[in-house]
């Protein structure tokens, strides 16, 4: 089993990345409420070679997967994104860059550190080494983190059914998927 250690003083580099998503499956418990922040990644490479920063034909984006929350977003760089983690159940957060081409289209992992929850309390600035697949070392990804207000829950009344909203531009058609631009 391979462990991943924080860095504290990252190599500085002129490639850096800025698109990332994130993705939580969901349990329920006791939640503790984080705010996380991912800042950068550097010195990545595919085959050998650099991957360049927003060309393109070339980009990069980062996944955060966490077992605690059942929510999607897909914030811009350095936008917070808040989410519940159960540390009971919750052993660590796995960071992944991925390699997106031209039109959308993802070729794969280029990296990915493994962040054990317990370090992620009380600590605010983190660097991690960036692993790819062969398990060689492959850049850096800077983040940060800090525990975010719990917000109150009130429960329903009990002669209260949840609503669903759907969009009414979007009501009688599909969400349009992989439009393939060289059949225009």
């Amino acid at each position: 089993m391979q462990t991943f250690q924080s860095i504290k003083s990252p190599s500085q580099s002129k490639h850096h990345f800025n698109y990332y998503s994130l993705h939580m499956e969901s349990r329920t418990s006791s939640l503790i409420p984080i705010e996380l922040t991912i800042l950068n990644a550097e010195n990545l490479s595919v085959k050998g070679k650099p991957l360049r920063r927003n060309n393109n034909n070339d980009a990069a984006y980062v996944v955060v997967h966490a077992q605690c929350s059942s929510t999607k977003h897909y914030p811009s760089w350095n936008e917070k994104f808040s989410m519940e983690v159960e540390p009971a159940t919750c052993r660590f957060i796995s960071i992944e860059v991925r390699r997106k081409k031209w039109l959308g289209y993802s070729s794969g992992s280029v990296a990915m550190a493994h962040v054990p929850v317990s370090e992620l309390f009380g600590a605010q600035f983190l660097s991690y080494r960036l692993w790819d697949k062969k398990g060689d070392r492959n850049g850096i990804i800077d983040f940060s983190l800090e525990a975010a207000k719990r917000t109150e829950q009130v429960p329903m009344r009990e002669n209260e059914e949840p609503v669903t909203g759907v969009p009414l531009f979007w009501s009688n058609h599909r969400y349009p998927t992989n439009i393939r631009l060289n059949n225009i």
